[in-house]
């Protein structure tokens, strides 16, 4: 992850899976009544999991089978962190000029990719950026069939004077997130879910632009 600093590793990574169960809470700029407005389709129908050749693809075919859009054009990657056999990921897309964002966690196998769990927001152009909590448990298909819970922390960035993002654990742990030239979502990741005790977002000299308790 781009200039990411833990005070701790993870001394072992553990197994996640296809999106079994799936809690997010959106706090700070972005309320949880206001997720993506994309509407979804009305008909909820569980399709089998099938692998794409991209991570890009397996985006894109994500959210056509969620929201029926076609959003190929637009979609970027804007970081990928891979962690044992599981790669962690942040994207942007655009619909209709309205910008959205998002985390997607996916499992490689055969250069074939599978997604395990995904979390989509729209962007709020008049607030400084946007702190999301997102938590839940995936099953990894294969023959294993483990379950493992996750979390991640993720916001998008409208404010350029935005540098660095500090997020502090229960117990200790502290990741500080360095901010690069023209990034637009910050993303910190874990295996095992933790308590967060705050997060701070600062500019260069560490003025407190936006916190979350």
């Amino acid at each position: 992850m781009k200039g990411k600093i833990t005070t701790y590793i993870l001394v072992f990574f553990l197994l996640l899976t296809a999106c079994v169960q799936e809690n997010d809470s959106s706090v700070a700029a972005t309320s949880s009544n206001e997720n993506i407005t994309l509407t979804p389709k009305s008909v909820s129908v569980r399709e089998p999991i099938e692998g794409t050749a991209s991570l890009e693809e397996m985006i894109a075919q994500s959210l056509n089978n969620i929201y029926s859009v076609s959003i190929r054009d637009s979609l970027k990657i804007q970081e990928r962190v891979k962690e044992d056999d599981i790669t962690f990921s942040s994207f942007t897309f655009s619909h209709h000029d309205i910008i959205y964002y998002g985390v997607t966690s996916a499992w490689e196998n055969d250069s074939k990719w599978f997604k395990l769990s995904m979390n989509v927001y729209k962007n709020f152009e008049d607030q400084p950026a946007s702190i999301i909590k997102f938590s839940g448990e995936a099953m990894l298909p294969n023959q294993n069939k483990r379950k493992q819970s996750y979390q991640m922390i993720y916001g998008y960035l409208n404010n350029k004077d935005i540098k660095r993002v500090i997020v502090r654990y229960k117990g200790g742990k502290i990741s500080v997130i360095q901010i690069g030239q023209n990034q637009k979502v910050y993303m910190d990741y874990n295996l095992i879910p933790q308590e967060v005790l705050d997060v701070q977002l600062q500019d260069e000299k560490g003025k407190v632009i936006l916190k979350e308790e």
